[in-house]
C-alpha cells in the first residue's frame, strides 16, 4: 500500500513539474510574441459574434442540465434495484453505495457547472451591447435554469444519502441539516473515517499544486491579456486557506493523541 501511495505522489509530482515547465515556455512565448497580437481584432471578431456565443450559451446550458439530470436518474435507479436485490450479499449493498456515491458526484458537477454558466450568461447581460431581447432570453432562460441545477442537485443527494442510510442503517444526518457532514462522520466506522480522511489528504495535495498551477496561469493572463490582479489574489486567498486549515486540523489532531 504505502509503495502504491509513494508512486502516485511521484506521479503527481512529475505531472506537476511537467505543467509547470511547459506553463513557464508558453508564459515566455507569450510574452515574447505578445505584441504582435491583434487584440482589438479579437475583441472585434468576440463582440460581432456575441449574440451567438449568447445562444450557444444557452444551448450548452439546456444540454447540460437535460444530460445530467438524466445521469443521476439512471445512477439513482440503479443503485436502488441494486440495494433491493442485494439482501444479505455484501458485494451488491457495496456495488449499490458505489452507484450512489458515483449519483452524487454528478449532481455536484452539475451544480458547480450551473453556477459556472450562469455566471457567463451573467456577464453577457451586463456587460456585452448584444440586443436587449437577446438579453431577455439569456436572463429568463438562464436563471430557471440555474435554479433547476440546483434544486435538483439539493434533491438527489438527498434521496441518494436517504439509499445509503437504508443500506447502512447506522448512518445519520439530514443533508438540509447545517451540522450535517460533522453528524455524518460521527456515524462512521475506523475503516470508513480513514478512507475520507486519506481521500480528503490527496485532495488537499492535488489542490495545493493546481495553485500553483492556477497561478501561473493567471500571471500570464495578466500580463498578456490584461486580466489584472484580482484572478491572482482569488486563487492565492484560497491556496492560503487551504494552507491555514491544513496546518489547523493537523494541530488539532496531536491534541487529541
Amino acid at each position: 500500500m504505502k509503495s502504491d501511495n509513494n508512486r502516485s505522489d511521484k506521479r503527481i509530482i512529475l505531472i506537476f513539474c511537467a505543467i509547470m515547465i511547459i506553463g513557464g515556455v508558453a508564459g515566455f512565448l507569450f510574452g515574447l510574441y505578445s505584441k504582435h497580437i491583434n487584440y482589438d481584432g479579437i475583441a472585434g471578431i468576440i463582440k460581432s459574434n456575441m449574440a451567438v456565443i449568447a445562444y450557444a450559451l444557452l444551448v450548452v446550458f439546456v444540454l447540460m442540465t437535460v444530460i445530467l439530470i438524466f445521469l443521476t436518474l439512471l445512477k439513482h435507479g440503479e443503485a436502488k434495484r441494486t440495494a433491493l436485490l442485494a439482501k444479505e450479499d455484501e458485494d451488491l449493498y457495496e456495488t449499490a453505495e458505489s452507484k450512489t456515491n458515483s449519483c452524487i458526484l454528478i449532481s455536484s458537477v452539475a451544480s458547480v457547472t450551473a453556477f459556472v454558466l450562469s455566471s457567463f450568461s451573467l456577464w453577457i447581460i451586463v456587460f456585452s451591447d448584444v440586443d436587449l431581447s437577446i438579453k431577455k432570453v439569456l436572463l429568463f432562460s438562464s436563471l430557471p435554469l440555474f435554479l433547476i441545477n440546483l434544486f435538483w442537485s439539493l434533491y438527489i443527494q438527498r434521496a441518494s444519502v436517504d439509499l445509503i442510510k437504508k443500506i447502512n442503517p447506522e448512518k445519520r444526518g439530514n443533508i438540509l441539516d447545517i451540522k450535517f457532514d460533522k453528524t455524518w462522520e460521527e456515524s462512521c466506522d475506523e475503516g470508513e473515517l480513514r478512507s475520507m480522511y486519506e481521500a480528503g489528504y490527496r485532495a488537499y495535495m492535488f489542490t495545493t499544486k493546481l495553485c500553483y498551477v492556477m497561478f501561473l496561469i493567471a500571471c500570464i493572463s495578466m500580463v498578456v491579456l490584461h486580466t489584472g490582479i484580482f484572478p491572482i489574489i482569488c486563487i492565492e486567498t484560497i491556496h492560503l486557506s487551504l494552507i491555514l486549515s491544513n496546518y489547523h486540523a493537523a494541530k488539532k489532531q496531536k491534541r487529541r493523541k
